[in-house]
């Protein structure tokens, strides 16, 4: 069961940007199905994409992708059609059922290539491109020796392609993990089906800060830790986990919910905090890498604890997940985020 209590504010840079504070409340653990038929499903893919990175040429992966994904469309269009249509609309406005319909075949083969890229690297010698713009500012922060929270848009190549592409640029990074971290949501998939992408990631990290999704106390004092110690620590901008959220207008009549968790700990320990988005330019072959400046070098003495004082932080980071779902709307991992409804809160 959840409960959530609200308390909102006026943005003060625009009338229309009225932020609201959303708090959750669990009155018991989650409780996970033993296992489920996405389960099986999930290992089957992971045995058809391992078949192709090691058997077909890098060129073909794409297109294998959206084979896969067109096999199960008509049951993703009876599943999920409608609220991806809705998402879409309240982002973007009044799209043509053609538009709606080829961006949702385009964003359920981006979903595949995101399964097959776990694969790649782990079975396939696969050697991508990376570019990181904004890097200039990231290593200012670095050196700063303060420690740096980045916080990351979730695009459908982020969770594997952009820890790769800042391991690479030799940046050492320690990630925020629910215990549930992969595909499936069962026991099964926490001890065997979500083990791939686990494994595939963590080659890519410094180390993995895991906590239930019911409490993330502790795991928000050993990211405290790792902060002080000049550290890097990445969490993901979901609404999956964590009790505490902002909630603002997204698009045309969209509205989005941020966690606090990683603003809040940004600006009450005066640590910077760089929005960070991950696109793929070119299909397995190539991804950019964009880092904000500093979102909280505006903040001062008190405003660090005032709530409202961060709304400036939350409207640029929402800006700038709003600027990579318009360039790329194909790329970005969870349109049922985005909801049409004002007055609907975060669910657990």
């Amino acid at each position: 069961m959840v409960r959530t209590n609200s308390a909102s504010f006026s943005s003060p840079t625009a009338a229309s940007d009225s932020l609201t504070f959303v708090k959750r409340d669990r009155d018991c653990e989650e409780e996970f199905r033993r296992i489920s038929e996405r389960d099986v499903f999930e290992l089957a893919l992971q045995g058809l994409y391992a078949g192709t990175a090691t058997l077909l040429p890098q060129r073909s992966w794409a297109g294998m992708a959206r084979r896969v994904a067109l096999l199960r469309i008509a049951k993703h269009r009876r599943k999920g059609y409608d609220r991806f249509s809705a998402s879409l609309q309240a982002t973007f406005g009044t799209l043509e059922t053609d538009e709606i319909d080829a961006l949702f075949i385009r964003w359920r083969s981006r979903l595949h290539e995101r399964r097959l890229l776990v694969m790649a690297n782990l079975l396939s010698p696969v050697c991508p491109e990376f570019s990181i713009s904004g890097r200039a500012a990231l290593d200012r922060s670095v050196a700063a020796g303060k420690g740096v929270i980045l916080w990351s848009l979730q695009s459908a190549f982020q969770t594997l392609a952009g820890k790769r592409g800042l391991h690479e640029a030799g940046y050492r990074i320690s990630q925020v993990s629910s215990s549930v971290h992969g595909p499936c949501h069962t026991a099964f998939g926490k001890a065997i089906t979500n083990r791939s992408a686990i494994q595939a990631e963590n080659r890519y990290l410094a180390g993995r800060l895991v906590f239930e999704t019911a409490e993330g106390s502790s795991m928000l004092r050993q990211a405290l830790r790792l902060l002080k110690d000049g550290g890097t620590v990445n969490f993901t901008n979901t609404t999956f986990s964590g009790r505490s959220f902002v909630k603002m207008p997204f698009g045309v009549s969209g509205f989005v919910q941020m966690p606090l968790a990683p603003v809040a700990l940004a600006a009450a320990q005066g640590i910077p905090l760089h929005v960070v988005s991950t696109v793929e330019t070119a299909p397995f072959a190539a991804y950019r890498i964009d880092v904000s400046d500093d979102l909280t070098a505006c903040l001062h003495g008190d405003k660090r604890r005032d709530h409202a004082a961060l709304a400036p932080v939350f409207l640029a980071a929402r800006d700038q997940l709003l600027a990579m779902v318009k360039a790329y709307p194909d790329q970005f991992l969870v349109w049922s985020a985005i909801r049409t409804d004002p007055t609907r809160t975060v669910s657990a």
